[in-house]
């Protein structure tokens, strides 16, 4: 017997079943072994054997070696408590062997000092008939004491036993037909747990969904009102910004210019259309040309304001002068705005923005000559350049978002309108600047009015597009709801549908597989009252002739020893003795079939003793610490294996060359690896086969297949060169194959394999 043939019954009996007993003793009769070739070695499936593996392994009956590819080994860790066991039990035995020696000896003793050679003759001790009458007495009332005992015994304890064990199988068939309908029960109350919970989960899914639709719809009110009354905060302030321009720019200094009004309202509406006109086209570049619409401004507006002051200072030297002339210039000023022509004072209209600077210096300059009517109207056009300063950063603001599309900007369009109307300016009576001025306080007016309108139309607008996104995204919101409310039914409705199904067949196999077990234990039921009634008929028949058999022993020696008198005593000595030697023979002979038995035992587990401390020593010279990244593997099955263990854990990358075409290890690379590039290289013959090679090519994508006739090389590449196979074959060796993680070997495998297979090879298509 090997060490190996004494395993399984070692390990049957520690608890082991047949998988991993399989798997455990593969591993110790390989040595080193890889998960592929434990794999092709036991036959069992990936899942099985994987599992059982890991269950050797936290047991500590498997250890795993350092390094890059997992390679396991087999360890005895019971064999010295086992040892310790059969050492007891030999110990045990032969204190059971000399038991049974002693006891022999000590009833060879006894019988001795019962009577010597019990003969009536010669020189032996003479019993007195009265005492071997009393003896035999004593010993035929025992005999059918202990005869008696042992039928009635005998009779009790087969009729327990027969009715223990029709019990136990009554029950144990009566669980078996009960199982079906328990299962059944308990994949009712399963499917209606989870009927309850499908309608939890639905409530809840529900509930959240809800609560998401309200977070939204909230976080989105918020949002949005946010943003109102950002907007509303801005365009308020915008509309405040706007009042006090009016309040500065347009107050009642020019009470005695109001009938002139009248006069210039045509040209009034004429600039007012036109400045409007001008907006419209600058809005659209407003943002680009902003700096430098301000830089001209505010040079035009110090020019401007400069001129302001040197004529301020002029007006307060001839106040007297100009006091005099106002009369006579008023009335200048309105003949000519009569004597102007209609069509100049519409071309002038049209030509709006062109004047509006020195419209702004006539404004200015009909405001000082105004106020130096008297000494208020003086401290009036000090308030009012005053008050031009203050909003002359605000009107910059204003005009900086105001561009002409194209190349040509504001600056640029007001120099060449100011070049073309000037002329047109000077003819013009002195006193139209005083109407100028009211023109450009309406045309304020008139600039604010639109503003407003914008910021009501840019406010409705930004309410409209924000209730619009607001009812998008609860529209949204609510779909994805729908949607996975329709996922959830389906789901209860699906496994509701199958539950049920699966309820109805169990079922069905549990009434089928009742009745079969129903018809199966009347049948036993039949078979064991049958043999009941056989063994209490055996039963009572061997107790009544035991019991006839006690009754015609005990008047045969109860009339012998009434006649023992009469009878010569030698006859009854020779029947006494004769009745001791056969009970001495039969005891004799089953105190040495015992020891016997017990020495054939003993030998035994001596044996398997020594057979035991082997392995114990083999085990012992095992060592597998370290990394072991290089090994060496013998013989072709074992170099297959090695090569279905690589092809097996490949990833993304996989290298085979066979050298011949092996179809169980193409199926099983095809069934197990996920590499999505693989080469195969092996003497295929297109149409012997086309049918295996079909399958390969449409499950992977990436495969290269080659041929090659000199059938002298297995290789396996794993992963690029992370590990590989490596072996030439020759027909008169055992061919010897290297398996090795070592980056230097790597190189030169794959050198070899570029270089004397892959060179020497041609494409095979599919």
């Amino acid at each position: 017997m090997s060490k190996i043939d004494i395993l399984p019954p070692l390990l049957t009996r520690i608890g082991f079943n047949e998988t991993d007993i399989k798997v455990y003793a593969a591993t110790l009769g390989l040595g080193k072994v890889t998960i592929g070739e434990l794999l092709v070695v036991t036959g069992l499936d990936p899942l099985t054997l994987i599992q059982s593996v890991k269950n050797l392994e936290e047991l500590g009956f498997l250890k795993k070696t350092v390094g890059r590819t997992p390679v396991y080994f087999g360890i005895l860790p019971f064999l010295k408590e086992y040892i310790v066991v059969e050492k007891d039990a030999l110990y045990s035995l032969d204190g059971v062997i000399n038991s049974l020696k002693a006891s022999k000896e000590e009833y060879k003793e006894k019988k001795e000092k019962f009577g010597g050679t019990l003969e009536l003759t010669g020189e032996g001790t003479v019993f007195d008939i009265h005492v071997v009458s009393g003896l035999i007495k004593q010993v035929v009332d025992s005999l059918y004491q202990n005869y008696s005992d042992y039928t009635d015994t005998t009779e009790i304890s087969a009729s327990e036993f027969v009715e223990a064990i029709r019990a136990e199988v009554e029950g144990y068939l009566t669980r078996i037909m009960d199982q079906p309908l328990v299962f059944s029960a308990q994949l009712e109350t399963y499917i209606q747990e989870l009927n309850a919970f499908i309608k939890q989960f639905h409530h809840t899914a529900n509930q959240h969904s809800e609560q998401l639709l309200n977070s939204i719809d909230e976080k989105t009110k918020e949002t949005f009102d946010s943003l109102k009354k950002i907007i509303s905060n801005g365009l308020d302030a915008h509309t405040d910004n706007h009042h006090d321009f009016l309040d500065k720019l347009a107050p009642e200094i020019d009470v005695e210019l109001k009938e002139l009004i009248g006069k210039i309202s045509e040209i009034q509406e004429s600039f007012s259309d036109n400045y409007n006109k001008v907006w419209q086209e600058a809005y659209s570049g407003w943002i680009n040309e902003s700096k430098r619409i301000v830089d001209a401004l505010s040079q035009n507006v110090n020019n401007i304001f400069s001129e302001q002051i040197k004529q301020t200072q002029e007006l307060r030297r001839s106040v007297e002068q100009i006091d005099r002339q106002t009369n006579f210039l008023s009335s200048k000023i309105a003949e000519a705005i009569n004597s102007i022509d209609s069509s100049a004072v519409l071309k002038l209209g049209k030509a709006r923005k062109q004047i509006e600077s020195p419209l702004i210096d006539a404004r200015d300059t009909v405001r000082n000559l105004a106020n130096d009517l008297n000494e208020s109207g003086l401290q009036l056009i000090d308030q009012h350049v005053l008050a031009l300063n203050e909003v002359r950063d605000d009107v910059r603001s204003k005009l900086d978002h105001f561009q002409l599309d194209g190349e040509t900007t504001i600056r640029t369009k007001k120099n060449q309108l100011i070049d073309a109307t000037l002329e047109k300016i000077d003819l013009l009576p002195n006193d139209l600047l005083d109407l100028l001025q009211n023109q450009t306080e309406e045309y304020a007016r008139s600039a604010y009015d639109s503003c407003s309108q914008v910021t009501q139309e840019l406010k409705q607008t930004t309410d409209e597009q924000l209730t619009t996104m607001k009812e998008q995204a609860t529209k949204e919101v609510k779909i994805y709801a729908n949607e996975q409310f329709q996922v959830i039914e389906k789901l209860q409705s699906d496994v509701i549908k199958e539950l049920s199904k699966s309820k109805q067949d169990s079922e069905k196999m549990a009434l089928d597989l009742k009745e079969k077990l129903q018809s199966s234990v009347t049948s036993f039921n039949e078979q064991v009252n049958t043999k009941k009634e056989a063994f209490a008929q055996e039963l009572t028949d061997t107790k009544q002739n035991l019991k006839d058999y006690k009754e015609e022993n005990k008047d045969q020696i109860i009339k012998q020893v009434t006649e023992g008198e009469e009878i010569q005593i030698n006859t009854l000595v020779s029947q006494v003795a004769s009745v001791i030697k056969d009970v001495d023979e039969i005891l004799v002979s089953q105190l040495d079939s015992l020891m016997e038995k017990a020495m054939t035992f003993y030998q035994v587990i001596n044996t398997r003793e020594d057979e035991l401390k082997q392995i114990n020593k083999s085990a012992s010279t095992y060592s597998f610490d370290g990394q072991h990244n290089t090994s060496i593997i013998v013989g072709e099955e074992a170099i297959k294996a090695s090569v279905t263990d690589i092809a097996m854990r490949s990833k993304f990358e996989l290298l085979l060359v066979t050298p011949d075409v092996d179809e169980e290890l193409l199926k099983e690379m095809m069934q197990y690896t996920k590499a999505q590039r693989i080469t195969l290289v092996s003497s295929f013959d297109k149409s012997k086969h086309q049918t295996l090679l079909r399958p390969l090519s449409e499950r992977f994508t990436g495969l290269k297949l080659k041929h090659y006739a000199k059938k002298d090389v297995f290789c396996g590449i794993l992963d690029g060169n992370q590990e590989a196979i490596f072996a030439f074959l020759s027909t008169d060796e055992v061919p010897i194959a290297v398996r090795t993680t070592n980056d230097l070997l790597l190189q030169l495998f794959k050198a070899a394999i570029n270089r004397d297979v892959l060179f020497h090879s041609s494409d095979v298509e599919v």
